[in-house]
């Protein structure tokens, strides 16, 4: 019997730069171990990337619906049996009624996702004893999965990265229902450490379900490093990745790089970010202002394909990448691909950061730590040129042997193979 995978995304392979930094890398490993690869995006964002593989196939059904692409086609499943189903347990759980509004909503997004992923099974005639059915996020799609494996037979599974792991990220989100989704799943796959302790104390009747498999980065040549600039320069360049929201702390990248350049009055000071997002406009605005140090030149360059980011480790000197979260729930890929261009980090000790930078190849620091604080970590390391350099060093290493996507994927893409075998 032939083996499928249904990979349920967010928006991938439409615009969506998360998910195209994630999921692309693993396709590949994917499809040498399932004949088929169904993908299937809940939406579509702008143009599609275009994918190839053996058996790789793209079903945008859901995605293209009336109810995807209009909101109000959704109403009529606010009286659906399962929604009315939920009612109760809503008003009880909720003190207010925009927040039971909130959560009616979300059960209206399990029951209309589960009726078209039925479609989907009858669509191509899958044969669900050979069928793994993976969920990127650990979201109603995943609880979508379990109310269907009511009805029949499914092996079903779910990675989990942020917003998906931690409650307070998604108070729209019924915890009763993941953990429902818990006890019909196969296993769930948190991107760190932390995200699995996380996960174990919410869910502990399911805790043996529950394991890390870290995500990992890629790029063309594993060997490549990134220049970083000479001492006798005068110069030194700071890089982040990241969305630009409350929770990623871009605006502290911000008040760092401006103490560093009042403290070092006689370097050219240059910090470079890619992303963009809700306080993009603020950032901007702040970075305009006569507060900014003479020597500090700031490029804030939005959001890039991910293939214009790597351009940047082969045509910039990065010196440090920087990373001041207020949370996250896997091992961040920029950081991933910090150290696998033999770039330091220098990051909130939240997370899977830790996991990530050891003493050896960065340094995290405990969050709300002043500038100031972090500036005297910085020039401590930078005092000693060969101690930084051997630094560099070893954050390669540590990418190769642990955090090298090629490997990690391959790995994950047998573990879901073996589930139908």
């Amino acid at each position: 019997m032939p083996s499928n995978l249904v990979l349920i995304t967010t928006a991938y392979p439409s615009s969506s730069v998360t998910e195209e930094v994630f999921v692309s890398p693993e396709l590949e490993a994917l499809s040498r171990e399932f004949d088929r690869v169904i993908i299937v995006p809940l939406h579509r964002y702008g143009a599609a990337s275009e994918v190839k593989g053996p058996g790789i196939i793209i079903d945008w059904s859901i995605a293209d619906s009336l109810s995807s692409r209009c909101k109000i086609f959704k109403l009529p499943a606010l009286c659906s049996r399962y929604v009315r189903r939920n009612y109760a347990k809503l008003l009880k759980s909720n003190d207010n009624l925009r927040q039971f509004i909130s959560q009616s909503f979300y059960c209206m997004n399990v029951e209309i996702c589960r009726r078209k992923l039925k479609r989907i099974i009858s669509k191509y005639g899958l044969d669900t004893k050979s069928t793994v059915f993976y969920t990127f996020w650990f979201d109603y799609q995943a609880i979508s999965l379990y109310e269907l494996s009511k009805e029949m037979p499914l092996t079903f599974v779910s990675r989990a990265h942020g917003y998906d792991i931690f409650d307070h990220a998604a108070p729209n989100r019924p915890s009763y229902l993941r953990a429902l989704a818990m006890t019909g799943m196969k296993a769930l796959y948190p991107a760190s450490r932390e995200g699995e302790r996380y996960l174990k104390d919410r869910y502990p009747g399911n805790d043996h379900k529950i394991h890390t498999r870290i995500l990992g980065s890629d790029k063309d040549n594993p060997d490549y490093k990134a220049k970083c600039h000479d001492e006798e320069s005068g110069m030194i360049t700071f890089l982040s990745v990241a969305r630009v929201s409350p929770e990623k702390g871009v605006t502290r990248n911000l008040e760092f790089v401006i103490q560093y350049a009042k403290v070092h009055k006689d370097k050219t000071v240059k910090w470079i970010h890619v992303g963009d997002g809700p306080e993009m406009n603020t950032l901007t605005q702040s970075c305009g202002k006569e507060a900014i140090p003479v020597n500090l030149e700031i490029e804030l360059r939005g959001s890039l394909h991910n293939s214009a980011v790597h351009m940047i480790y082969h045509t910039e000197p990065i010196d440090w990448v920087m990373l001041f979260s207020d949370y996250e729930g896997g091992c961040p890929i920029a950081v991933s691909e910090a150290i696998s261009y033999a770039v330091p980090v220098i990051g909130n000790a939240v997370g899977g950061i830790p996991e990530i930078i050891t003493p050896d190849c960065g340094i995290t620091v405990a969050h709300g730590t002043p500038p100031a604080e972090i500036v005297k970590k910085i020039d401590e390391m930078m005092s000693d040129r060969n101690a930084y350099l051997s630094m560099r060093e070893t954050a390669h290493n540590r990418w190769k042997e642990k955090f090298s996507a090629g490997k990690l994927r391959a790995e994950f893409a047998s573990e879901l193979a073996d589930l139908i075998k």
